[in-house]
């Protein structure tokens, strides 16, 4: 009887755990396009954070995408959205601005719910109606902006997203598309 109470136990755990969403990276993201990255920079985020999000490197700095595989549409007019590590208007260059310090954390009860009532302000609450876990991702940028990125996601994965740009005055709401179950919109 102990054994099956404990292997119930394992089972519960391990499908509620981040580990078991299905559209997610099966192990964290490398950055992508980021040689000679000053040696400060958050390349790699940490987990979950890290199996649904990334480091890009572009031109004009660093940026927070999805990973291979997955879009990020902003819901009033459905363009793609990642999120720079500084502002545009800055000094152009590869490693220009960049992130300095990632934290990734599951919100408790209270702090989802003051969540998932930002996103309502702005969105369809619909959008989040499996969405059973909240994850906030903060950001520090080498340009000292504080940005947060709370992720809504159901036993699936990730579903959408509130990104609070410096900091909640201005804000970015988007969905999550999986181009292996979803059809690119057209």
């Amino acid at each position: 009887m102990r054994t099956l109470i404990l292997l119930l136990s394992l089972a519960a755990t391990i499908a509620f755990s981040p580990a078991a969403f299905a559209h997610q990276a099966k192990t964290a993201v490398p950055a992508e396009g980021c040689e000679g990255a000053p040696a400060h920079a958050v390349l790699t985020l940490p987990a979950p954070a890290s199996h649904w999000m990334r480091i890009v490197c572009t031109d004009t700095g660093h940026t927070v995408a999805p990973i291979s595989g997955d879009a990020w549409q902003i819901v009033h007019d459905e363009r793609a959205f990642t999120m720079a590590a500084a502002d545009n208007g800055g000094t152009a260059g590869r490693h220009s601005s960049y992130f300095v310090s990632a934290r990734v954390e599951r919100l408790n009860k209270a702090n989802a719910e003051a969540a998932r009532a930002r996103f309502a302000s702005k969105a369809d609450a619909g959008l989040l109606h499996d969405a059973n876990a909240v994850y906030a991702v903060y950001f520090l940028s080498s340009t000292g902006r504080r940005d947060t990125i709370y992720v809504f996601a159901d036993k699936e994965g990730p579903v959408a997203g509130l990104a609070c740009l410096g900091s909640c005055a201005k804000t970015v709401v988007a969905t999550v598309t999986h181009a292996e179950v979803e059809p690119a919109p057209q």
